[in-house]
């Protein structure tokens, strides 16, 4: 990497790493795009042509629109081999490369990077969605859950999703437990693959016998996605197009 972008990341210093996996890579452009980060895109001689933002992630390429009025630098940049991105964002600050694959009214198609360097690690954040999301647990040791999505977190590590809903009290799930999870929206868009449950807790209906096991619980979990392969990733990325709204 050279330019700008391989100064910045020289100036680092130690807290410095860089993602070279291709899971960890599509991770921290979801949360780009989840984020709807601003970037900058230059051709690594010191120019910056134009601020813009990941509007879409494919199966084989990302796509990025100027934030503003920028068409004449989209145009330039489509031109050109390949780019460097700047992403200048709290905690971190990242860079990468990417081949320029062309550019339609859609807007300028990126191939994905092979790694991204950043100055330390990420913080990652949670969404409200925006709509219901109905969630189902299928534990490989035990019954079926079904609830709603509360929060989603959707980079790194901590990618994962709360859900609640009412159960019985025999249905409670055990944290650590792993499973098959589906997530599906109203308009039809589902989303399959493997999680394991980050936490569990129960509320006893109030008045009630909480030693009954008959009443109606209300069961909060947390799972941690276990992205599968890349491909799950990206599914991920087309299944939460305008789903996720505010910060909690």
């Amino acid at each position: 990497m050279g330019g700008w972008a391989g100064v910045m990341q020289r100036e680092c210093g130690p807290e410095s790493r860089t993602l070279v996996s291709s899971r960890e890579v599509t991770e921290y452009l979801l949360d780009l795009e989840t984020r709807r980060q601003t970037i900058q895109v230059g051709d690594g001689q010191e120019a910056v042509w134009l601020f813009a933002r990941v509007v879409r992630l494919g199966a084989r390429d990302m796509v990025l629109v100027p934030c503003w009025t920028q068409q004449s630098g989209l145009v330039e940049a489509a031109a050109a081999e390949t780019v460097q991105v700047a992403v200048r964002g709290k905690p971190a600050y990242a860079t990468f490369d990417a081949d320029i694959l062309g550019q339609d009214r859609e807007g300028l198609h990126l191939a994905y990077p092979e790694r991204v360097h950043l100055s330390h690690e990420r913080i990652h954040s949670r969404y409200l969605p925006q709509g219901t999301v109905e969630a189902s647990w299928y534990p490989d040791m035990g019954s079926p859950i079904t609830g709603n999505v509360m929060d989603l977190g959707l980079g790194g590590i901590l990618a994962g999703m709360s859900s609640g809903g009412r159960v019985r009290a025999g249905e409670i799930c055990c944290t650590g437990g792993a499973g098959l999870l589906e997530l599906r929206r109203g308009n039809g868009c589902s989303w399959r693959g493997r999680a394991r449950v980050r936490h569990a807790q129960t509320f006893s209906p109030e008045g009630e016998n909480p030693g009954s096991r008959d009443s109606s619980w209300f069961l909060l979990l947390g799972f941690a996605f276990q992205y599968g392969d890349d491909g799950q990733v990206r599914e991920m990325a087309e299944f939460s197009q305008g789903l996720l709204g505010s910060l909690v």
